[in-house]
């Protein structure tokens, strides 16, 4: 059975790019919407292996599609798709439990690595995010007296 790869983009052409990057992946079918709201609900239908999100959807970004989709339970991995308008924010991909990036625009060759890459990586390492840890009291230097 093929792996499906929900791709969460707004754009036309990077829509159709990606559909015929995967054409001639026997095992991957790509199902795209365009906005997160729309890739949440879709989520939940598909079940996708692998979900591609832009940095810069309509409404709700990528970070906060991951995020919502960490915060019901999902565990597919997520990676975000940036332009060079939208830098790509590690830490803040990281915190969401995303697990890459990719720039746009790509080549072909570099999102089926990426892709396989990431969805041949241990499922702990997918989704984990990165815990905050803050300091309960300021921490003690040894200028001040003790």
């Amino acid at each position: 059975m093929p792996k499906t790869i929900l791709l969460a983009e707004d754009s036309a052409n990077i829509k159709k790019a990606v559909e015929i990057t995967f054409a001639a992946e026997a095992d991957v079918d790509v199902v795209a919407v365009v906005d997160a709201d729309e890739a949440l609900a879709k989520a939940k239908e598909v079940n996708p292996a692998l979900v591609l999100a832009d940095l810069t959807l309509p409404g709700k970004s990528g970070y906060d599609l991951c995020s919502a989709l960490r915060a019901r339970g999902d565990t597919m991995p997520v990676v975000f798709l940036h332009g060079s308008a939208a830098k790509y924010d590690p830490d803040k991909g990281q915190t969401v439990g995303g697990s890459g990036d990719m720039g746009k625009p790509f080549e072909t060759q570099a999102l089926i690595d990426k892709v396989a890459e990431v969805l041949s990586a241990p499922a702990i390492a997918q989704v984990a995010p990165t815990p905050r840890i803050e300091p309960l009291a300021p921490m003690i230097t040894s200028e001040e007296p003790v």
